[in-house]
């Protein structure tokens, strides 16, 4: 089997006996996700299909229509991933600082669904989690 997943440096740039940490499997994978839905479409001049326009509307006010553009935005993005076959979030938790997507992937190498936990705060912070837990059905 491929290892789809791949390694890379840790981007919180931590270091082990004098050498940088790195980040392999399911969380390589997160951190690659995270690392485009960071960027701003106009980030990479020479590379302009990276990244989306995630925040721009992230100071609207916190509504229905909003967390739709989210949900659409995230996915669109996490798709330009070539390890990602299909994509789903569902928006599962807001306030007037963050919101909160379950987000389910299928990698082009395996049937197994992957869930992560994605965090998106008004200070354009994100955070995602492996989400292991088997409370929703198979929809992917």
């Amino acid at each position: 089997m491929v290892d789809v997943y791949g390694t890379d440096i840790n981007s919180n740039w931590s270091f082990s006996d004098g050498d940088i940490n790195l980040v392999t499997d399911k969380a390589n994978l997160g951190q690659a996700i995270v690392n485009r839905l960071k960027a701003d479409l106009t980030t990479f001049i020479f590379y302009n299909r990276y990244g989306g326009n995630l925040f721009e509307h992230f100071g609207d006010k916190n509504n229905p229509n909003i967390h739709e553009y989210i949900k659409i935005e995230v996915e669109s993005i996490c798709k330009q991933d070539p390890r990602i076959k299909q994509v789903e979030s569902t928006v599962t938790k807001t306030d007037s600082e963050t919101i909160t997507l379950d987000l389910k992937l299928l990698t082009i190498s395996s049937d197994e669904i992957i869930r992560y936990n994605l965090i998106l705060n008004s200070d354009n912070s994100i955070f995602i989690n492996e989400n292991s837990s088997e409370l929703s059905d198979r929809s992917i």
